[in-house]
């Protein structure tokens, strides 16, 4: 008996002696030697923590879906937290995020989530809502050991159009400044065109379109200690069967992970795709000091899957600093900014033309004899930021994020 729905990267589940490999009606019809597949010699274990996704609270049986991959995290592993990349609701109505978060509130070990398109249906401004319900802002970062966990959550439901230009070019400054580290990237939608997450096409409904896809292509494929696990299409793990790419893919980045649907999975039924209900996926992931191990596992038979166990090399690798090139002309790659200087009958004290990007910037402004300043104006970026800077003639400026302006007027 042969199969070869395996990729490069599966491996046996930790603790297998043999896969038995069975028929749709659970007949044992052949196994599978581990041979290459047991690995051995991962090192000692630096933490573990799960990864879910697309729980969609208030729909069938999502609400315990989610409950018991909340309970198993916490009772039947060493995982530490737990991550959700997206569709925490099934709609946004605000009773499903109140259920969502006394779910999670359950938890004893932290729940970091992010809001996918589904959460971005109602008329609030998801920004204003989100961290009453996740404890956590739309984008934020946390560390552990030495890894970087970057949450990007989506702005609105709009196709090409989940994030707002503030936040691309968050991400890109944090990836930049981090990009010598293990960095693990959750956010919602799959990466159409050479990412995981859509196998064969089956759901072909891409929320990352145009712009926003060319910036995380460009970014995944320039910052190679990336890791990008996200979810949206619900396909389910043994959709590998059809498609290589369906869990784990090379061809954008480093590693591209789908997290299939915590609360309902999508599979052929028929030859026909379908929402199944009743049915639960995610991963439970191990991480080392140069690898990490996705253990998938079925929540409701409560075992792990063969098919989507996968080890992955994380072995850092060099960015050289500033290397990063944008082809969509949204993200700013600038490292310095420059001061400009329209004053009259004034003298500035700080005769720089330029400051480095983020660095900070004081001037005193002096008018000339016989004249009286009648107003100092700062723009920076063109951002009028006079409020936040100008005291009386003094001008301090703690962060320098675009070209600033100066623009002084006096009077005799």
């Amino acid at each position: 008996m042969s199969y070869n729905n395996l990729i490069d990267v599966n491996i046996a589940p930790l603790n297998a002696t043999k896969i038995g490999v069975y028929d749709s009606n659970e007949n044992k019809v052949g196994k599978i030697e581990l041979g290459n597949l047991k690995k051995t010699g991962l090192g000692n274990k630096l933490y573990s923590f799960g990864a879910i996704s697309d729980i969609h609270y208030g729909t069938n049986t999502c609400d315990t879906d989610f409950q018991e991959a909340v309970r198993y995290f916490n009772e039947d592993t060493d995982a530490e937290f737990i991550c959700i990349a997206g569709d925490l609701t099934a709609d946004s109505v605000i009773t499903n995020f109140e259920g969502y978060k006394a779910k999670a509130d359950v938890s004893n070990i932290p729940v970091y989530a992010i809001t996918g398109n589904h959460d971005c249906y109602g008329d609030t401004t998801v920004s204003d809502i989100i961290e009453n319900y996740t404890g956590h802002q739309l984008y934020y970062t946390i560390e552990k050991e030495n890894d970087l966990f970057v949450l990007f959550g989506c702005a609105t439901n709009t196709r090409g159009s989940l994030f707002t230009a503030e936040q691309l070019q968050w991400l890109y400054e944090t990836l930049e400044e981090n990009r010598n580290k293990r960095v693990f990237l959750f956010q919602h939608s799959f990466i159409n065109n050479g990412g995981s997450g859509d196998a064969n096409d089956l759901y072909n409904f891409p929320m990352l379109l145009q712009n926003e896809e060319t910036i995380f292509k460009e970014l995944l494929s320039h910052y190679k200690n990336v890791l990008h696990f996200h979810g949206h299409s619900h396909l389910r793990f043994h959709l590998q069967e059809l498609d290589s790419n369906a869990n784990i893919s090379k061809n954008i980045n480093r590693f591209d992970i789908h997290i299939p649907s915590i609360g309902i999975p999508r599979d052929l039924v028929d030859d026909t795709l379908s929402t199944v209900h009743g049915e639960s996926e995610g991963y439970l992931v191990d991480v080392y000091e140069n690898v990490i191990v996705l253990r998938g596992r079925d929540f409701i038979t409560k075992k792990f899957l063969p098919i989507a166990q996968y080890y992955l090399d994380t072995t850092l690798q060099t960015i050289d600093a500033n290397t990063y090139t944008d082809s969509t002309g949204k993200i700013d790659t600038s490292t310095t900014y420059a001061i400009i200087n329209n004053l009259t009958n004034a003298i500035n004290s700080n005769s720089a033309t330029s400051v480095i990007k983020k660095g900070s910037y004081s001037a005193i402004i002096t008018p000339s004899v016989n004249y009286n300043i009648q107003s100092i104006k700062v723009t920076m970026g063109g951002v009028d930021i006079t409020s936040s800077c100008v005291t009386d003639n003094n001008i301090s400026i703690e962060s320098i994020t675009g070209d600033v302006v100066i623009t002084v007027t006096t009077v005799a």
